[in-house]
């Protein structure tokens, strides 16, 4: 799912207002991802964090989110070359 320009730019706005990113070469990114959602409360990881209290949240709010978008029509934007 995408979102059109002015959606786009809008997530990026709040992005940075909200959003802390870092991050690190590792040989198995897999194993420390596994360890940080054993260890820290991050809600919105769902995959190998079923056991997150906000998870079947999340879950529903993601499929409610995909089934309305999947109903609007395609937005197709012109591009200028």
């Amino acid at each position: 799912m995408t979102f059109t320009a002015e959606g786009e730019q809008a997530i990026s706005r709040w992005m940075a207002d909200n959003a802390m990113v870092c991050w690190m070469e590792h040989a198995t990114p897999w194993k420390v991802e596994e360890e940080l959602i054993e260890t820290f409360s991050l809600p919105l990881n769902v995959q190998g964090n079923g056991n997150h209290p906000f998870c079947p949240s999340l879950r529903a709010i993601r499929a409610a989110a995909k089934e309305s978008a999947r109903a609007l029509p395609i937005f197709a934007q012109a591009t200028i070359c």
